[in-house]
């Protein structure tokens, strides 16, 4: 039965009639029998289920298409159920097909009035429901309050369609196999007597197969939001308006579309589950269960020019902090699922930060740390240092996997004064509350955010060519590194708090300097890491190791994966995994996958992230290794306005929003262990950006990203430098606490002020190339060599 991610029931129906005889597949109806599942796979783009309905099986498949690089499909908010049948005893049936949705989708308010109509003109027949009186900007239960509600299919002679009373219409069904071509106008309220929109299909006798019988749903919101820009509230509609601004063309493009979605959709699955499966199999359920669940909170959206035309460079993404608030842009939920958006196409993530920096370096904004959220206009002090560390860890991000330095070079200065705010406050957090709402002083984890967000402030500037801020913050970033590791060292462990010897916790934050492959942490403190994490696995409680000691038992599958990402061996990595699965597929609880649980019950409470893109976290085994993009400094902002006959690497379709999404998750949830089909290893191939995003071929001179292999400050060649891959990690191994030492990572000082200190300093710049000569030729030779090192 689908239901809202909240709980609530969300009437949708599926009856087949066969020889005269009605089945019931789908939804909670006193007519018909009752189906038998046969089987049930989930993969990241689709729920599909086999059911047995007397002499026949019915096959249903519901595709929420993900188009990470094609913004018009992406921002679409519609959605597939695809039906077909096959005779099992080859013998010839008469099958008519039946759905209807009642007007529950269309608000939280059952009390409210709704009013509808048909439209059979066209490509397609389609119902659409609104209220009567819409209230926008409002929502209640979750759920918005000015939305319109679709459902359709392509127009044809075997087609009928009827509104009404949800009864009346399946009772016309069981009784004609057809539906009456009327419509209801008595408009009345959501909860009275269920105003229902039905669609059937005639599909005559069917011997062996019959191709699909395709149905569309959508929500659609427009405007999405009202946006505060500095030059005023601006109202932003979803972006696929760009190209279709009647719905009834969006509508036929969207059913007739369907064969090419269906293979975009199918080529990404194979993608994700191929680069999974080099994992494990318990990891190729997980990001197949969380897919659509991250994609799902984005609205891509444009605003209209001065002339009415649509603006497509003002392009701009939204995201609803779904399952906890409804802050808008939360920064803490774009940082969990960052390794998602990074491994489909990273330019998403400049969508969703474009609003928080223009919004922040207006000014009526111009704090000296960032904001939590968008919008927020309460002093966020104590969140100061969460939240300004993951802004320079995104901005950063942004850049390495899109190749596009826009976002940076024009916030430039903003993101140099929120840096001085976390030289000054990272190493000792004081007064200070982590996104955990853990508010004591001395944190280690938040101390380690913030140097890590300093060092990823120190790449901003150097890809910009700006040396003296790159060389402050770097020496910066090694000093404090320094002090850190002496201070967060307790024993066998790193302690969550420092000096407190009893307290821990998985140090999540580590896996920015991983995804950023900036090198700030020495590989020491992962090794003793790893080991502490191996051990409070064996006697970790069913559902995993809670984020902190002081987190009440609770456990965040988001920072269990980050800490899995941090793993030095495989076998612990496997041991994190494990247990995020566990809750997952735990069928004692209701509800869609929550971020936040308790260990030992996998129980979850309201505001624990049900339905949460940040999700998207469980994706960064897969964006650990993505190769980094050159940064082009010029690179205008991206405005998707590509051909959808153009399209980079495998992409997949549109996402049709929390509400249809989660309800298919769940009903595939239920049924997880009926999972019948794996996919073969495939060699795994990382998104790129496609050109006409605006991302073109890197400009001359142009700035290398690698970090740790290239002498800091040097400028290399466009036509020398490659993108760089992070080694696997899980090929080190694991260091006692004894191993425990200052960062090794050295940069030139900042205080070379002689020519003895800079004959010095040209030596050895000079002995790091020749370094990288001599493995150069050792490649060349096809010897095995370790990728070249910077020696101070």
């Amino acid at each position: 039965m689908p239901m809202h991610w909240d709980g609530d029931w969300l009437g949708w129906t599926g009856f087949v009639r066969v020889d005269g005889t009605t089945w019931r597949w789908m939804g909670e109806s006193q007519y018909g029998n009752v189906t038998t599942l046969q089987s049930a796979e989930i993969t990241p783009t689709r729920t599909n289920f086999a059911f047995l309905a007397g002499p026949v099986q019915l096959n249903a498949s519901f595709l929420s298409p993900i188009e990470p690089s094609d913004w018009v499909l992406q921002s679409l908010p519609f959605s597939y159920l695809s039906v077909n049948v096959q005779s099992l005893d080859g013998q010839a049936h008469d099958i008519q097909l039946y759905s209807d949705i009642t007007a529950h989708w269309v608000s939280g308010d059952v009390d409210a009035t709704v009013q509808w109509e048909t439209t059979t003109a066209g490509l397609s027949v389609y119902h659409q429901a609104r209220l009567q009186n819409p209230r926008p900007m409002s929502e209640t239960k979750n759920m918005g309050d000015d939305s319109t509600l679709y459902y359709a299919m392509a127009r044809s002679p075997a087609l009928t369609w009827q509104t009404g009373m949800d009864g009346d219409l399946r009772k016309k069904f069981l009784t004609d196999g057809r539906l009456s071509n009327t419509q209801e106008t008595k408009f009345r309220a959501i909860s009275s007597n269920r105003p229902t929109f039905a669609l059937s299909v005639e599909l005559g006798r069917v011997q062996t197969s019959a191709s699909s019988s395709i149905w569309s749903i959508g929500l659609v919101r427009d405007p999405v939001i009202n946006y505060n820009s500095p030059s005023g509230p601006q109202l932003h509609s979803p972006y696929f308006r760009t190209r279709f601004e009647d719905i009834r063309d969006a509508i036929d493009f969207f059913i007739k579309d369907y064969p090419n979605a269906l293979q975009r959709a199918e080529e990404l699955d194979r993608k994700i589950l191929a680069d999974a499966s080099v994992i494990s199999t318990e990891y190729v359920d997980l990001v197949s269960l969380t897919a659509r669940q991250a994609m799902a909170g984005l609205d891509i959206t444009v605003p209209r020019a001065s002339d009415s035309s649509w603006n497509a460079s003002a392009v701009k993404a939204f995201m609803r902090d779904e399952g906890f608030s409804s802050r808008v842009n939360p920064v803490d939920t774009i940082f969990s699922a960052l390794p998602m958006y990074a491994y489909l196409n990273a330019s998403l993530v400049g969508l969703l930060l474009d609003p928080l920096l223009e919004y922040q370096d207006s000014s009526s904004r111009n704090n000296s740390f960032a904001s939590p959220d968008l919008g927020n206009t309460v002093d966020n002090r104590n969140l100061g240092l969460e939240s300004t560390s993951s802004m320079l860890i995104l901005a950063l991000a942004h850049a390495q996997y899109s190749g596009d330095g826009s976002l940076i070079a024009r916030h430039y200065g903003m993101l140099k004064n929120w840096t001085e705010y976390l030289v000054t406050g990272s190493l000792h957090p004081k007064n200070q509350i982590s996104v955990d709402q853990i508010s004591t002083d001395d944190m280690s984890n938040l101390a380690i955010k913030g140097i890590i967000g300093i060092g990823a402030m120190a790449e901003i500037s150097r890809s910009l060519e700006r040396g003296q801020d790159f060389e402050r913050y770097s020496g910066i970033v090694t000093d404090l590194t320094s002090q850190w590791v002496t201070l967060a060292s307790s024993g066998d462990r790193i302690a969550s708090v420092y000096g407190d010897s009893l307290s821990w916790g998985l140090i999540y934050n580590l896996y920015a300097d991983i995804l950023l492959q900036t090198k700030v942490i020495p590989e020491k403190v992962y090794n003793t890491l790893t080991s502490w994490y191996d051990a409070m696995a064996d006697s970790a409680p069913r559902f995993g190791l809670p984020y902190d000691s002081r987190s009440a038992g609770d456990v965040k599958s988001s920072w269990t994966f980050f800490a899995a990402a941090t793993a030095t061996t495989e076998t612990v990595r496997d041991k994190l995994i494990k247990m995020v699965h566990s809750r997952a597929d735990f069928n004692e609880a209701t509800g869609p996958f929550p971020l936040r649980y308790k260990a030992d019950t996998g129980a979850s409470s309201a505001n624990y992230g049900q339905a949460s893109p940040a999700q998207g976290a469980l994706f960064a085994l897969l964006a650990q290794n993505l190769p980094l993009q050159p940064i082009e400094l010029g690179a205008s902002k991206q405005n998707g306005t590509q051909s959808t006959s153009k399209r980079a690497g495998v992409i997949a379709g549109s996402v049709i929003g929390s509400l249809i999404l989660v309800a298919l998750i769940v009903a595939g949830l239920i049924l997880w262990r009926r999972r019948n089909q794996r996919w073969l290893h495939q060699e795994a191939t990382p998104y790129s950006v496609h050109p006409d995003l605006g991302v073109t071929q890197p400009p001359a001179n142009l700035i290398t990203n690698a970090y740790r292999d290239s002498p800091k400050g040097s400028v290399a060649s466009s036509t020398t430098s490659t993108a760089e891959s992070r080694p696997h990690r899980n090929s080190r191994k694991v260091a006692t606490q004894s191993d425990i030492s200052t960062s090794t990572l050295h940069h030139p000082s900042t205080s070379l002020t002689g020519p003895r200190q800079e004959i010095t300093y040209i030596r050895r710049e000079i002995s790091n190339l020749r370094e990288q000569v001599n493995v150069l030729r050792q490649s060349r030779n096809g010897e095995e060599v370790s990728p070249p090192a910077y020696h101070s």
